[in-house]
């Protein structure tokens, strides 16, 4: 194990860590209002006071939280020591790092094994579907522009959030005894909803 000194473990918990679990907080938050009003209405953005842009549809905004939503899913899981298989079809344990990656051992805890995974998600076929598609759309649509590309349909793609919730803060947080951060999005201010 290579534990990080404990500020930048601070650091992390409190500032990087975080701000993935916003990015896949607010892709369920997404994935649930397409669900349920459906990606063809008009949508405007607004930038405080500096900058209105409005769009024929969600689509151009939503893909952005979707994207980021779902690349935020492989970072965290491949944090914890989870991968896929060779055929890209199966949970697999993700031993890659690069010798600057960041990892669960840095704050002095193993890597995930699939059956730590499977076993904290109770063996949910959902769940542990969900992560799989949503690694491979992670690298099949996400870091790389290839020829076969998956759909990530989404139901699919809000259980891969839920799972990823889930073992990071189990793993993580929970492990070191400290404060899980809240879900939702901190960038959204709830008062204009």
């Amino acid at each position: 194990m290579r534990p990080m000194t404990q500020a930048k473990q601070q650091e992390f918990l409190g500032m990087h860590i975080p701000y993935r679990l916003s990015a896949i907080d607010l892709c369920a938050e997404v994935v649930d209002l397409i669900r349920t009003s459906g990606p063809l209405h008009p949508t405007t953005v607004t930038f405080g006071t500096v900058k209105t842009v409005r769009f024929k549809n969600v689509r151009p905004v939503t893909n952005a939280f979707v994207e980021h939503g779902f690349m935020s899913c492989r970072v965290m899981l491949e944090f914890l020591g989870v991968g896929l298989d060779p055929t890209k079809t199966s949970l697999a344990e993700y031993r890659k790092h690069r010798r600057d990656s960041v990892t669960l051992e840095d704050f002095g805890r193993p890597l995930l094994t699939v059956p730590d995974v499977e076993s904290q998600l109770a063996n949910d076929r959902v769940l542990l579907d969900g992560i799989v598609r949503t690694i491979r759309a992670g690298h099949k649509g996400g870091a790389h522009l290839t020829k076969g590309g998956d759909s990530l349909p989404l139901d699919i793609l809000a259980a891969g959030c839920r799972g990823t919730r889930i073992l990071v803060d189990h793993f993580l947080y929970r492990a070191l005894n400290h404060v899980v951060p809240p879900s939702g999005s901190p960038l959204r201010d709830d008062r204009a909803t």
